[in-house]
C-alpha cells in the first residue's frame, strides 16, 4: 500500500486503497503578499494572493508518485483529487469559480494525461460537472 505524504503546500499525499490509487493535492499556491494580485488576462490568480498552480518540487513529488503507480502492477486505477477544476467551462453555484492556471494546458493536467490517470475529482464550483479531456480519456 502506497502512502506517500509530502511537505509541499502541506497537504497533498497519496494512498493505495486495494487495487486504486487516491492522489490528494493542494493546488493552493501563495505567490505573493500583495493582496490585490489578480491576472484576468492570464487566467492567473482571482483569489488575491493564491493561485490554482502546481510547480518546482511539489510537481516533480506528484510526477513521482505517478510513475511509481505505472510501475507496479497491483494499481489498476488512479484517482486524483483537488479543489480546483481544470476543464472548463463548469457549472457553479455560489463559487468564485476558480480553476486549476492554464486549464488542460498546465503541466499538473499533462501529467495526468501522460501517467494516465482514470479520473480527477475537483470542488469548488459547488455543482456537478462531468467532462471528458479532448485528447485523453481522462475524466473530470
Amino acid at each position: 500500500s502506497i502512502i506517500r505524504c509530502t511537505p509541499y503546500e502541506k497537504l497533498s499525499f497519496a494512498q493505495q486503497f486495494k487495487n486504486t490509487l487516491f492522489v490528494t493535492i493542494d493546488l493552493f499556491h501563495k505567490i505573493t503578499t500583495n493582496s490585490n494580485y489578480f491576472q484576468k488576462q492570464a487566467g492567473k490568480g482571482g483569489e488575491g494572493i493564491i493561485t490554482g498552480t502546481m510547480k518546482d518540487e511539489h510537481l516533480n513529488w506528484f510526477e513521482n508518485i505517478l510513475i511509481v503507480a505505472n510501475s507496479d502492477p497491483s494499481i489498476k486505477h488512479i484517482i486524483v483529487q483537488a479543489h480546483l477544476p481544470a476543464i472548463q467551462p463548469t457549472r457553479r453555484v455560489q463559487s468564485s469559480s476558480m480553476h486549476v492556471d492554464g486549464g488542460t494546458q498546465s503541466k499538473f493536467w499533462k501529467l495526468m494525461v501522460q501517467y494516465n490517470v482514470d479520473l480527477y475529482l475537483a470542488g469548488e464550483v459547488h455543482a456537478t460537472t462531468a467532462s471528458q479531456d479532448k485528447n485523453s480519456d481522462l475524466i473530470q
